[in-house]
């Protein structure tokens, strides 16, 4: 019997290698309209040799073992309309990954807000747009503006 439910709007794999903890650094550029960050990811390893996220508008950077700082093989196969997945290969040993990546200007998931449209009027602003078919691709951004 498996431990997670199969999402039918995923291409993750999470009976096989399942996420169990991320620690999330990012950095927001409201100038180029993007998101550059890592993703430290927690695996709980059952059967499986690779790690399957879903992925859209995002610039890979590096993958690596995060443990051993070893780079990990990996590769985004195109997906549908709503998303590709991340395919990364796992070594023997690796219990967490570290992804570094960039978000594309044009990130369905995320919302620029001008300065005209915040409470101030004065800075700039972004919200993530987590409907169904966004959430499942992108960790929450948090909306912010900047001091």
């Amino acid at each position: 019997m498996n431990k997670y439910a199969t999402d039918t709007h995923s291409f993750s794999r999470p009976n096989e290698v399942a996420i169990t903890h991320l620690d999330l650094d990012l950095t927001v550029d409201f100038e180029s309209r993007t998101l550059t960050g890592t993703a430290l990811y927690q695996l709980e390893r059952t059967e499986g040799q690779k790690l399957v996220l879903d992925v859209r508008d995002l610039e890979i950077i590096r993958v690596k073992d995060a443990e051993n700082d070893s780079v990990l093989g990996h590769q985004v196969i195109k997906g549908d309309k709503h998303g590709d997945a991340l395919e990364i290969e796992l070594a023997e040993n690796t219990q967490s990954v570290q992804i570094s990546y960039r978000t594309s200007p044009k990130a369905a998931a995320l919302l620029w807000i001008e300065p005209a449209q915040t409470l101030d009027g004065k800075a700039p602003g972004y919200r993530s747009r987590t409907v169904r078919r966004y959430a499942s691709r992108m960790v929450h951004a948090y909306r912010c503006q900047m001091d």
